[in-house]
């Protein structure tokens, strides 16, 4: 299934790239962001622990991926959806329907501001907060909540159409069952 999914995000990152060669708008400035349409496509590492709500055990590290839409409205400000699939783990967790020990299937899709400050030479420093709809899938059932997250990170303007960025970003109590998650996300933007 991620096969499928990930060879056509990359078919779209393809086309992305050459709709923002197009860009009738012109040089973005000293690293600065144009204001338009920008799409994202990014690995993504994520970490889980029990908060001190729960005793038992889950795998720490996971991977995944992830892809974003996002609208920069000012050079300093941009409005973006985001998907993320943090991946699968193993987990013994007491308080999720009795002892329950699986593998559990992580994602999430959500909303986010994005302030940032141009650092000089293309490179910019953001922060992220924003609120997901997060879901944790084990065997049987489906545990979702709404969640409050907050991200920070880096980007490198390489070219008026791409730049790099990474992101840490920390959701408290993901799908209301007491697993804190941080993921770190690496990837592509695609500005249009």
């Amino acid at each position: 299934m991620k096969k499928p999914l990930l060879s056509a995000l990359a078919g779209l990152a393809l086309l992305a790239a050459g709709a923002a060669h197009a860009n009738p708008y012109g040089a973005y400035g000293h690293g600065q962001h144009l204001v338009g349409w920008y799409a994202q496509v990014h690995g993504t590492a994520s970490e889980a622990r029990l908060n001190d709500t729960l005793s038992g055990s889950v795998d720490k590290r996971a991977d995944g991926y992830g892809f974003a839409l996002g609208l920069q409205v000012s050079p300093t400000v941009a409005l973006e959806l985001q998907y993320e699939d943090l991946g699968n783990r193993t987990a013994l967790v007491p308080s999720l329907g009795g002892a329950t020990r699986g593998t559990f299937g992580s994602s999430a899709f959500g909303a986010s501001a994005v302030f940032s400050q141009h650092l000089g030479q293309g490179l910019s420093l953001f922060v992220k907060p924003g609120v997901m709809e997060t879901r944790l899938k084990v065997p049987g059932s489906a545990y979702t909540a709404t969640r409050p997250t907050l991200g920070a990170g880096l980007e490198l303007r390489v070219s008026p159409s791409l730049s790099l960025n990474a992101t840490h970003t920390f959701v408290r109590d993901f799908a209301d069952t007491g697993i804190d998650a941080r993921y770190t996300t690496v990837g592509a933007k695609f500005h249009f």
